[in-house]
């Protein structure tokens, strides 16, 4: 039995997502032959081409000479919509139209540059020029929108083209997967059902840990139903917060899956592949969501995964290096699960991990080093929402000892036992970049907040480690309840007073999720 775990389309191809080669490490120290299949990063390389963007700009000419004689004499008060699919044609003869002539300088150039812009992002004296990097990755934004922009009104990437007449409803998400005029991927995922990409594997796991993924997940789902004998499962951090309403359509299991697997997957995985080869019940795999003989859904009992001291290493087998747009890799890797503070009221992160747990820092150590060995890769980000600082004391006491020479980025909350002497270990230890969760200026909304860290000495902080060598990544949060305007512009002047210890930031829009301690 061979099986394959897919990373789905669509965000930016920069390194591995971390749940594909995590998964297909249990499989395979499981026993199990398996595969990665990072397809956004293959959809990526192979959209990003001189002919296809020529070819999506044939495709808008034609489009909107087609539907002139319709629409050039109406408007939305006299021509009369009655289906969906006039209500599509409308929307793609004004819409495109006039993004097409806005932008139509724009998309020539974005043909011509695009095979130097790939070549800079991928080349390692290039993609560390600010501006040719800032350009070259523009480039690629504009190619994906370009690509896209024949097929609005759907909306199924996170780029700028954001027009859609579609609800976040099933009946929505449905016509989406099926109608070929504003989804892009059915014609580009029937290509490698054709070219026999899907053969030789008997069950799919896809992993959909953001929202822009759930339209291609579903479309590869439905075509490989509708003509493979492949058992298809879906799961990952959004398919886990949207659960309750996915199974409200059981509809859900006649089109496009046989089950899904909502929270961590490492024990789950392993359990449905075993249970495939007869090994154990359906009714023991852990969180397992299946239709049972009588159509009824089944919500199995959930294996919390409590330790992680012995999850495997991950597993690559499958993937293209190549295929990202960087001119070297970084992979991802996990000390925890949770977090040890877990008291943010802004955050959900926890949600779907109820038991905080920690590896050793010698497993740690170990899995940098396996990795730096059997693909050489020397960058690691270490993807934990807030990494311990004690641990990762122990963690850079063994990194400095054995002389790894990687370099690492990492989470770090501003504690206020942090020292210059600690900040100075870590870089030494290969941390060249931090990413710090300083979220606003005013002390009544950190307090709002539960941050739980002393504010008046976060600058203090950004200046040790900027004084050590650490480049400071620092996070915003604007709009939570109750901010004033003046409060937030006064996190803004913080910023920009202090960049000599602030080398860069991004500040978030608050968004409620479902399950934020607010």
């Amino acid at each position: 039995m061979k099986i394959g775990v897919v990373f789905p389309p669509l965000s930016f191809p920069i390194s591995p997502y971390m749940s594909v080669p995590l998964l297909a490490g249990q499989l395979k120290q499981a026993g199990f032959n398996v595969d990665c299949i990072d397809l956004n990063a293959e959809f990526y390389f192979d959209i990003c081409k001189k002919g296809v963007l020529k070819s999506s700009i044939k495709k808008i000419e034609n489009e909107i000479i087609t539907l002139k004689d319709v629409f050039s004499n109406s408007n939305a008060s006299d021509f009369e919509i009655k289906t969906i699919d006039e209500k599509i044609s409308y929307f793609k003869y004004l819409y495109i139209k006039s993004e097409f002539i806005k932008n139509k300088k724009l998309y020539n150039d974005v043909v011509r540059n695009i095979s130097s812009s790939i070549s800079i992002l991928k080349s390692k004296k290039d993609f560390y020029n600010p501006n040719k990097f800032k350009n070259a990755l523009m480039t690629v934004h504009n190619a994906v929108d370009l690509f896209f922009l024949s097929y609005s009104p759907a909306v199924s990437k996170n780029l700028k083209i954001k027009k859609t007449i579609f609800d976040n409803t099933f009946k929505d998400i449905k016509y989406q997967t099926y109608c070929e005029r504003v989804n892009p991927y059915i014609e580009y995922f029937k290509e490698k059902l054709k070219n026999g990409s899907f053969d030789k594997y008997s069950v799919l796991y896809i992993s959909i840990p953001f929202s822009e993924q759930l339209i291609p997940a579903l479309t590869l789902a439905r075509l490989l139903k509708e003509s493979k004998n492949i058992k298809i499962v879906i799961g990952g951090n959004y398919i886990t917060r949207v659960k309750a309403e996915l199974i409200k359509y059981p509809e859900l299991f006649d089109l496009y899956v046989d089950a899904i697997l909502p929270y961590d997957g490492e024990v789950s995985v392993v359990e449905y592949a075993k249970y495939l080869n007869s090994k154990m019940l359906i009714s023991d795999v852990s969180g397992l969501i299946w239709r049972n003989e009588y159509g009824s859904i089944v919500e199995n009992k959930v294996q919390i995964y409590g330790n992680i001291e012995n999850r495997a290493v991950q597993c690559f087998d499958g993937l293209d290096f190549s295929k990202y747009l960087v001119p070297e890799i970084e992979i991802s890797v996990q000390a925890s699960k949770g977090c040890y503070w877990n008291k943010c009221t802004f955050c959900d992160y926890s949600y779907g991990k109820p038991v905080y747990s920690i590896c050793s820092a010698d497993k740690l150590v170990d899995e940098f080093s396996y990795y730096k060995e059997k693909y050489n890769v020397s960058l690691f980000e270490i993807t934990d929402e807030a990494l311990d600082i004690n641990f990762f004391e122990k963690v850079a006491d063994k990194l400095i000892e054995k002389n790894l020479n990687i370099k690492l980025y990492c989470f770090l909350r501003l504690e206020s036992f942090l020292t210059k002497e600690l900040l100075e270990k870590f870089y030494n230890a290969g941390v060249v970049c931090v990413q710090w969760g300083y979220e606003a200026t005013s002390e009544r909304i950190m307090k709002l907040m539960n941050k739980g860290i002393d504010v008046a000495k976060r600058l203090d902080i950004l200046k040790m480690s900027s004084d050590v060598g650490i480049w400071n990544r620092v996070f915003g949060l604007a709009c939570f309840p109750s901010e004033t305007e003046e409060e937030l512009l006064e996190t803004i002047k913080t910023f920009g007073e202090n960049r000599n210890i602030i080398h860069s930031f991004i500040i978030y829009k608050f968004v409620m999720g479902k399950y934020s301690y607010i």
